[in-house]
């Protein structure tokens, strides 16, 4: 499943840096388990044979994630350890209702203007499918009461748009994703889930918070003026 997220300008840099230091790790391993095999001293028909066998190695690290040496598997790594530690990873949600995910527009609650929701950067990664399918029906179903309120405020009210203050304080989950230790998570989940008016998590804000945490990265506070969009 491909994402596009907005994140800090500075960010995309970093997570190619972090790969970069995959990648020379994995060459450093490859290079280790060519000498200890002695592949380089093999005969033709042995030695190819031993380096296909090398590389089928190397692919079954990268699956169970001992090495992570693309961008998209070094963001899906943190997020399934975000999505674990949240108390998110094994939790069964129905499916998303159908439209509901794909319709066009900023999602309900997602103002720009509520907390931090990125940068100028653009993060482009490809999840595999039972992880970004898991993140769709997180994101849909931990926001959805949050999601119904604001709903109903704007039926109510004169202007239909809910004032700064709200937005933030749906978007402190958010922000816990990325700030938090991981052994805290849990317990902000837990918290802000049971407060009303409940949190607002996009799909958009689990990725880009396990990005931050690939690189150790803390985005600067968001202090931009408050705006309808």
């Amino acid at each position: 499943m491909k994402m596009v997220v907005a994140v800090d300008e500075a960010l995309p840099e970093r997570i190619e840096d972090a790969v970069r230091d995959e990648q020379a790790r994995e060459r450093a391993w490859l290079v280790e388990q060519r000498r200890d095999r002695g592949i380089d001293g093999m005969k033709a028909g042995q030695r190819r044979a031993a380096i296909a066998q090398l590389y089928a190695d190397r692919a079954a690290r990268r699956e169970a994630q001992e090495v992570l040496a693309t961008r998209s598997a070094l963001v899906s790594a943190h997020l399934s350890r975000l999505l674990e530690a949240a108390g998110w990873g094994s939790r069964a949600y129905p499916p998303v209702p159908g439209g509901q995910d794909t319709m066009p527009g900023r999602r309900w609650g997602t103002s720009g203007y509520g907390h931090h929701r990125g940068g100028p950067g653009r993060l482009t990664i490809v999840l595999p499918q039972p992880l970004g399918e898991r993140v769709r029906r997180v994101s849909y179903w931990v926001s959805q009461r949050a999601t119904v309120n604001l709903q109903r405020y704007a039926d109510e009210s004169a202007g239909g748009f809910p004032p700064l203050d709200l937005l933030r304080e749906m978007g402190d989950l958010a922000v816990d994703l990325y700030l938090l230790p991981l052994e805290q998570l849990a317990a902000a989940v837990r918290r802000r889930t049971r407060a009303e008016p409940g949190p607002i998590v996009s799909t958009g804000d689990l990725v880009r918070a396990a990005a931050y945490r690939a690189t150790r990265y803390t985005p600067a506070p968001d202090q931009r003026a408050a705006s309808p969009t």
